[in-house]
């Protein structure tokens, strides 16, 4: 396990364990929420599973065909971890919420339904506490949200993400049961998959930003700019600094700036390459600029 964030295999098997004891209680209740906890239990466990297989895909050395090596797996693989949980786990928990509230079925077993979500969430908390803590040694320690906008490796604020959004699914359903039975309205119970549907959405669609940009390409944090732009400034051989428009570093040694392919110093001056004068119809840059 040498190499994979510790939190990785902790979601994986908890999410393992919880999924199971979900769908056993779901099959016990009848509840929709319930089921589509489990789901999303079960989904999260894929989805650990093929940000492992990411991160090991990624480490393979560089070869003929991949000369800058294969780093770009994981963003790939955590691509479809995004997909994933926005078809499987927001589509199908939608699905069986708005089937539930058309054809709503009373619930059976509420004790156990509500003690399972209470040791699911106990759970889930704690997974979410680790993950916390390993995200905050790293790329958190700016604070949460910007530590995902600016995080350039999706494991851990993917696995960051599904456990916040297994402790809230865990307590949308515990209240979807509880009300579904006390105010004897099923159809509360489809109404609590929904917004689990939801819930998982919208994670998705945040994942889905954040890896497109690690895929397309981000540039360096705007902070580190800031701060080399101020050292860039402080050095008496820069006149000036910024982007844009003076998006070039301008030295005093050359006050024009950077030139273009075909800019040419004013005077009669000699391209070095042919020997021949640099006129003005000379297509061609001096030599050395």
């Amino acid at each position: 396990m040498d190499g994979y964030p510790k939190s990785v295999w902790v979601g994986i098997v908890t999410d393992l364990v919880i999924a199971v004891v979900k769908l056993l209680a779901a099959a016990a209740s009848g509840s929709s929420a319930m089921l589509a906890e489990g789901i999303h239990s079960l989904i999260d466990t894929g989805n650990a599973s093929l940000i492992v297989w990411g991160l090991k895909k990624s480490k393979k050395p560089p070869d003929k065909n991949h000369p800058f090596g294969h780093g770009k797996e994981l963003y790939f693989w955590a691509l479809i971890v995004a997909l994933l949980i926005f078809t499987l786990g927001g589509g199908v928990t939608i699905f069986e919420g708005i089937h539930q509230i058309r054809h709503p079925e009373p619930l059976r077993s509420l004790n156990t339904g509500l003690l399972v979500l209470g040791i699911a969430g106990a759970i889930e908390l704690g997974t979410l506490w680790f993950t916390l803590r390993e995200f905050r040694r790293g790329e958190g320690r700016r604070g949460l949200w910007l530590g995902i906008q600016t995080s350039k490796d999706p494991t851990l604020f993917a696995i960051l993400m599904n456990s916040a959004a297994g402790l809230v699914g865990v307590l949308i359903a515990f209240l979807g049961l509880y009300l579904s039975e006390r105010l004897h309205k099923p159809w509360i119970d489809g109404f609590a998959s929904i917004l689990i549907g939801i819930l998982l959405g919208a994670v998705a669609y945040v994942m889905l930003v954040e890896i497109k940009g690690l895929i397309v390409g981000e540039g360096a944090d705007p902070h580190i700019l800031a701060e080399i732009r101020l050292l860039a400034k402080a050095d008496p051989a820069i006149q000036m600094a910024g982007y844009p428009p003076h998006h070039v570093l301008r030295s005093a040694y050359d006050p024009v700036g950077a030139r273009r392919p075909f800019q040419r110093r004013p005077g009669n001056q000699t391209d070095h390459a042919s020997g021949r004068p640099a006129g003005k119809g000379d297509p061609r840059p001096l030599s050395g600029h």
